[in-house]
Protein backbone atom coordinates (compact mmCIF):
# COMPACT_ATOMS: atom_id res chain seq x y z
CA UNK A 1 0.00 0.00 0.00
CA UNK A 2 1.52 3.19 -0.83
CA UNK A 3 1.72 5.91 1.05
CA UNK A 4 0.98 3.86 4.00
CA UNK A 5 3.80 3.68 6.97
CA UNK A 6 4.57 0.23 8.61
CA UNK A 7 3.58 1.56 11.25
CA UNK A 8 -0.04 1.99 10.37
CA UNK A 9 0.29 -1.02 8.27
CA UNK A 10 0.51 -2.91 11.58
CA UNK A 11 -1.83 -0.94 13.67
CA UNK A 12 -4.40 -2.29 10.51
CA UNK A 13 -3.73 -5.29 10.50
CA UNK A 14 -3.62 -5.99 14.75
CA UNK A 15 -6.92 -4.12 14.39
CA UNK A 16 -8.30 -6.79 12.35
CA UNK A 17 -6.59 -9.87 13.54
CA UNK A 18 -8.22 -8.39 16.92
CA UNK A 19 -11.36 -8.41 15.83
CA UNK A 20 -11.12 -12.01 14.15
CA UNK A 21 -10.29 -13.24 17.65
CA UNK A 22 -13.40 -11.40 19.83
CA UNK A 23 -15.75 -12.32 16.75
CA UNK A 24 -14.55 -15.94 17.03
CA UNK A 25 -14.39 -15.89 20.98
CA UNK A 26 -18.08 -14.15 20.84
CA UNK A 27 -19.14 -17.05 18.50
CA UNK A 28 -17.92 -19.60 20.94
CA UNK A 29 -19.72 -17.86 24.04
CA UNK A 30 -23.09 -17.10 22.77
CA UNK A 31 -23.15 -20.37 20.15
CA UNK A 32 -26.46 -19.09 18.08
CA UNK A 33 -27.78 -21.38 15.79
CA UNK A 34 -27.40 -20.70 12.43
CA UNK A 35 -30.57 -21.51 10.77
CA UNK A 36 -31.34 -25.29 9.38
CA UNK A 37 -31.45 -23.49 5.52
CA UNK A 38 -28.04 -21.91 5.80
CA UNK A 39 -26.04 -25.10 5.53
CA UNK A 40 -26.85 -25.85 2.15
CA UNK A 41 -24.79 -22.30 1.71
CA UNK A 42 -22.08 -22.61 3.95
CA UNK A 43 -18.81 -24.86 2.96
CA UNK A 44 -17.95 -24.80 7.18
CA UNK A 45 -20.48 -24.36 10.19
CA UNK A 46 -19.83 -21.82 12.37
CA UNK A 47 -22.56 -20.18 14.92
CA UNK A 48 -24.27 -17.40 13.52
CA UNK A 49 -23.88 -14.58 15.69
CA UNK A 50 -22.05 -11.89 16.16
CA UNK A 51 -21.61 -11.29 12.08
CA UNK A 52 -18.11 -11.49 10.49
CA UNK A 53 -19.10 -8.71 8.54
CA UNK A 54 -19.95 -6.42 11.31
CA UNK A 55 -17.51 -7.29 13.28
CA UNK A 56 -15.31 -6.50 10.30
CA UNK A 57 -17.16 -3.32 9.57
CA UNK A 58 -16.51 -2.44 12.95
CA UNK A 59 -12.96 -2.36 12.52
CA UNK A 60 -12.91 -0.62 9.53
CA UNK A 61 -14.80 2.03 10.75
CA UNK A 62 -13.64 2.05 13.97
CA UNK A 63 -10.10 2.38 12.80
CA UNK A 64 -10.23 6.06 11.46
CA UNK A 65 -12.51 7.30 13.85
CA UNK A 66 -10.56 6.12 16.92
CA UNK A 67 -7.83 7.73 15.53
CA UNK A 68 -9.74 10.63 14.74
CA UNK A 69 -11.58 10.66 18.41
CA UNK A 70 -7.63 10.12 20.02
CA UNK A 71 -6.69 13.72 18.49
CA UNK A 72 -6.79 16.51 21.11
CA UNK A 73 -8.89 18.56 19.14
CA UNK A 74 -11.93 16.43 19.27
CA UNK A 75 -13.92 16.99 22.76
CA UNK A 76 -15.19 14.10 24.21
CA UNK A 77 -18.63 14.53 23.26
CA UNK A 78 -17.09 13.93 19.89
CA UNK A 79 -15.78 11.39 20.66
CA UNK A 80 -18.93 9.58 21.86
CA UNK A 81 -20.33 10.31 18.63
CA UNK A 82 -18.03 9.02 16.28
CA UNK A 83 -17.83 5.51 18.72
CA UNK A 84 -21.91 5.77 18.12
CA UNK A 85 -21.56 6.28 14.20
CA UNK A 86 -19.15 2.98 14.44
CA UNK A 87 -21.62 0.78 16.06
CA UNK A 88 -24.28 2.32 14.10
CA UNK A 89 -22.74 1.40 10.71
CA UNK A 90 -21.77 -1.76 11.68
CA UNK A 91 -24.87 -3.08 13.13
CA UNK A 92 -26.34 -1.96 9.77
CA UNK A 93 -23.88 -3.97 7.78
CA UNK A 94 -24.56 -6.91 10.10
CA UNK A 95 -28.06 -6.65 9.41
CA UNK A 96 -27.94 -6.14 6.06
CA UNK A 97 -25.34 -8.83 5.38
Amino acid sequence: MAGVSDQERGGWLAAFAGGRLLDAVLKLVIRRPRPPYAAAFLHDYSWSFPSGHAMGSLVSYGMPLTVAGMMRMSPPSWRTRLWMSAAAIARSVGECG
